[in-house]
């Protein structure tokens, strides 16, 4: 009944804020921040092989999704929650109000590479709006760290649906 309802509530909440500790999560008003390592002078398929996911899109290459830049640095990631349906104009617009830009896929295989917060994506899906692809019939497609259970998948969703509210939105602050 309802105490047993409670206990599965109480639970998933000790379990969150857990792993936040765990995963030495800080917040600083944006949203929930780490850092990880993003080495941009790795080929694509060397970053998506070293998060080690169930699953990718087959999609996801080189040419589609060009990593920027060179060089290995610490990158401070910000997930944005807005615990509300948004459309992708909304997201960009509301992270450039605040001075920061959208993850690239090179920012997003990092966070799904790292050991500290590769399972972060089986509580919710982290979006990278930061790397498009035009796909059929002019519909974009951005890449996105999602799973369920003990699964962890690297997919593509569609920009044009919007998003639900359990996900989040990878964000930088702007150079």
């Amino acid at each position: 009944g309802d105490e047993h309802i409670a206990l599965i509530e109480t639970d998933e909440a000790l379990r969150r804020d857990l792993a936040k500790r765990i995963v030495g999560q800080k917040t600083n008003g944006l949203g929930d921040t780490y850092t990880v390592t993003v080495d941009r002078d790795k080929k694509l398929k060397a970053m998506i092989e070293a998060g080690r996911y169930d699953w990718t899109n087959s999609d996801i290459t080189d040419q589609r999704f060009p990593v920027e830049g060179s060089g290995t640095e610490p990158v401070e990631i910000i997930l944005r929650h807005y615990d509300k349906v948004m459309s992708t104009d909304a997201v960009l617009a509301d992270l450039d109000k605040d001075g920061l830009r959208p993850i690239r896929i090179e920012e997003l295989l990092a966070l799904g590479a790292d050991p500290k917060t590769r399972d972060l994506q089986r509580q919710f899906p982290i979006i990278a709006l930061g790397s498009v692809w035009q796909y059929l019939r002019g519909h974009r497609v951005v890449p996105v760290l999602d799973g369920y259970g003990a699964y962890r998948d690297l997919r593509l969703y569609w920009t044009e649906d919007g998003f639900l509210e359990i996900c989040r939105f990878g964000a930088v602050r702007k150079s």
